[in-house]
């Protein structure tokens, strides 16, 4: 028993029905010509004698112009070529779609799950004023509702940035910059009116220091770094521990300040009143 089959409608250039497009069916197992039809006034053509035990490939033919349909009984249709000058969908629903080459100039989809490249414009998964990702060819960014940047991989340096700018990951480390502008890497470098870095490398196992020279650095209790206003460096070794060095006594000192005096050759401690030398033991 035969079987039916009418084709989409095809269209010219300027969206109207063609007419009299050449269309001939194959049996997509022989190859053999099985029917041959013309389009009529709506721009299809209607097969009425396919073959009931075999697949179909269509072929249809107008001007420069050819279309193959593969496999019509099939739940899938392959399309080799697709030309579509304007398309409004309400609903489309599609289990498998097999295209060689589509060329879009917009396209606006609630879900979209694209297996491919997108190399022209942009691509945004939500409207403004959503949480969105938007990608384009400089970067990978997402957006919060209230349209203000969170994050972004951007294409010129390979960078990728978090927290409004405040997080940067690069080819040197993780730079975290907050209120006292730290920065984390290989070396921790600080900034701000403060500045410093902690890090290794160099032979030493960590390095806490200051960019700024009226500023020092001290290690807590909890293993945490801050900043006091005695100048030089605090260096903890294997070997030894250096303090500041200073040729007078360090304005607004509190009691356990300590620094080694230039001038006295000494070391001194504020005792909670005043700075107080450290006797030697040659001086005893």
């Amino acid at each position: 028993m035969a079987r039916s089959y009418t084709t989409r409608a095809f269209v010219d250039g300027k969206g109207l029905p063609l007419i009299n497009a050449w269309c001939r069916a194959f049996n997509a197992s022989t190859g053999a010509l099985v029917e041959t039809q013309y389009t009529g006034s709506s721009g299809t053509a209607a097969f009425t004698t396919l073959p009931e035990d075999v697949n179909v490939n269509i072929c249809c033919i107008w001007g420069t112009n050819v279309v193959w349909l593969y496999n019509i009984f099939s739940a899938t249709q392959d399309l080799l070529y697709l030309s579509v000058t304007e398309a409004v969908i309400g609903s489309l629903a599609v289990t498998d779609a097999k295209i060689n080459d589509c060329s879009i100039g917009k396209l606006t989809a609630g879900n979209l799950t694209v297996t491919g490249t997108i190399t022209t414009g942009k691509f945004v998964t939500g409207a403004a004023g959503t949480n969105r990702i938007e990608i384009d060819a400089n970067y990978v960014a997402g957006y919060n509702s209230s349209n203000a940047l969170q994050f972004y991989l951007q294409a010129s340096d390979g960078k990728a940035y978090a927290g409004g700018g405040s997080v940067i990951l690069d080819s040197v480390g993780a730079h975290i910059y907050g209120n006292a502008a730290l920065v984390v890497r290989d070396t921790i470098v600080g900034g701000g009116a403060i500045g410093g870095y902690i890090g290794g490398g160099g032979g030493c196992g960590i390095n806490i220091t200051t960019t700024n020279s009226t500023k020092g650095v001290f290690i807590s209790a909890l293993g945490q770094y801050a900043y006091t206003s005695i100048a030089g460096l605090v260096v903890i070794s294997a070997n030894a521990l250096k303090l500041p060095i200073k040729g007078a006594n360090p304005s607004s000192p509190a009691e356990c300040w300590c620094y080694y005096n230039s001038v006295f050759h000494r070391l001194f401690i504020h005792n909670g009143t005043d700075f107080q030398a450290v006797a030697w033991m040659s001086d005893l």
